[in-house]
């Protein structure tokens, strides 16, 4: 009876040790997070004021750091083998802080493409350092839990970027939004020299020289679960929900002449875009674990999965009619919340196939399909939207989801429920 109750609260503990850590990980990323999010509401709206020419441009500076991205992930995955993640994290932030002071002070495309460029290394250090770490924290019925906790929190700095950039964007200009949130990657940097390194198997790893490290096991993940069909859905919810949506919000909003008066003062469609998405990345702390912690270890997982999937489809498709305003922002508020459980559920089921084997190869794989998806989705969008309109861009969001859903539905087999 007492070991027993030593073991649980033995493993009580490494659970608090573990979110405690998550959380660490997941502010440092929030705080340098907070310019880029910040560009999704305003260059929209503000692309003459960041000394753009056309609104073509804005589509590539919201898809080049994806871009960028997907080269690195195998090679950042492969550095994190011979450094220690502390060392990666502070390369990070000291990346994300130059790059955050200078959105400010660009008026070239051509500097906005080598600031855009060097923030997605950064995010490439921030993400798989991240995922790297919960993938040694998580036990089995644990991934879900601690994935959904570091996507929660980490979209914090969304939520400061999105609510705060657009309203001060609104009233002030890019600079002053650019200089505060220079100073919030600033505070980051504390807290990286503060990360605790894992005792556990990485002395083994680091003694290898970089060039002699391979993948292992990948193919047992693609046998056993179907690891593409894994794949096709973190490439869809990316491309939908971190493409189309995020870098078309404000848009949405513009075009269909939203806004309101308080007190006086004209809420426009950037502020309105950026408080929509805080609310989303508002309800992540608390939503995005539950939903982890109700799928793990569970034959919910899959079905929860595909239901999300055809809902945002259903609601994708009525976002184009004139709807009142009440209705238009319900069905915005359902997309989100859809957005949420997809994002969570997406990377609890990357990481069960990454059980498998080959851990930090499968979740390399995953955040480059995530990668691919967020390079892919802010071109398309800006592409269907010059060609064909608003229609055409969220029935094609709609079907993607819906074909993804019925395509994996009968073939993606998981360990859940084991």
């Amino acid at each position: 009876m007492d070991a027993s109750l030593s073991k649980n609260a033995n493993h009580n503990e490494r659970t608090i040790d573990a979110r405690r850590q998550v959380v660490v990980l997941s502010l440092i990323t929030a705080l340098c997070l907070t310019g880029d999010s910040m560009l999704y509401i305003v260059l929209p709206i503000y692309w003459k004021e960041a000394g753009l020419n056309s609104l073509w441009e804005v589509g590539v500076l919201l898809s080049v750091n994806r871009f960028v991205r997907i080269p690195l992930n195998p090679l950042v995955s492969r550095l994190y083998r011979v450094i220690p993640l502390r060392t990666g994290l502070i390369i990070a932030v000291i990346l994300g802080i130059a790059v955050n002071f200078s959105y400010g002070w660009v008026q070239s495309f051509g500097v906005w493409i080598v600031f855009r460029c060097l923030w997605g290394t950064a995010w490439t250090l921030l993400r798989l350092g991240a995922y790297f770490r919960i993938m040694e924290l998580g036990e089995e019925k644990q991934r879900g839990y601690l994935l959904g906790t570091y996507n929660g929190w980490f979209r914090l700095g969304s939520l400061a970027g999105m609510l705060l950039g657009g309203f001060i964007c609104d009233v002030w200009g890019l600079l002053p939004a650019s200089l505060l949130f220079g100073g919030c990657a600033l505070l980051a940097l504390p807290l990286s020299w503060g990360v605790k390194e894992n005792d556990a198997g990485k002395s083994e790893e680091r003694k290898l020289p970089l060039a002699s490290v391979r993948p292992r096991n990948v193919p047992t993940a693609f046998r056993s679960f179907g690891l593409h069909w894994v794949l096709l859905i973190s490439i869809t919810v990316a491309i939908v929900y971190e493409g189309m949506l995020n870098s078309t919000l404000s848009h949405c909003l513009s075009t269909k002449s939203v806004s309101f008066v308080v007190g006086g003062t004209v809420i426009g469609s950037s502020s309105l875009a950026g408080a929509l998405q805080a609310l989303r990345w508002g309800w992540g702390p608390f939503l995005s674990p539950w939903i982890g912690k109700v799928t793990d270890g569970s034959i919910a997982k899959l079905p929860v999965l595909y239901g999300a999937m055809l809902l945002g489809g259903g609601l994708f498709f009525v976002l184009p009619f004139p709807l009142p305003t009440a209705v238009l922002f319900a069905v915005l508020i359902g997309i989100l919340l859809t957005s949420t459980t997809l994002t969570t559920v997406a990377d609890s089921i990357a990481s069960d196939a990454a059980a498998a084997g080959g851990r930090k190869e499968m979740m390399m794989l995953h955040s480059t399909a995530l990668d691919i998806g967020t390079a892919l989705g802010p071109l398309a969008s800006y592409f269907l939207l010059n060609r064909f309109g608003d229609t055409a861009l969220y029935w094609s969001a709609s079907a993607l989801l819906v074909l993804a859903a019925l395509l994996a539905g009968s073939r993606l087999r998981l360990p859940v429920g084991r």
